[in-house]
């Protein structure tokens, strides 16, 4: 990866990288679901902890008849 880009251009970059293999694999896109912390583990090969009180959640949102709408939290 680029170290000249930012923590938000490194994180897209590897959103974009992951997605076009869900794309083309259907049980790493199946897994990732099931597991994201451990699927993310095996593929970068790093341990990764999240504050106390968050997870992760991934959904399946690739049926392209499928509109889907994500509810944000609520602003301050």
């Amino acid at each position: 990866m680029n170290s000249k880009l930012t923590r938000e251009e490194q994180a897209r970059d590897f959103l974009n990288r992951l997605f076009k293999r869900c794309w083309e694999n259907p049980d790493l896109k199946k897994a990732l679901v099931q597991d994201p912390i451990g699927t993310l583990e095996a593929l970068t090969g790093k341990a990764h902890q999240l504050p106390p009180g968050y997870r992760i959640q991934i959904e399946d949102q690739s049926n392209p008849n499928t509109i889907f709408i994500n509810i944000p939290p609520k602003p301050n």
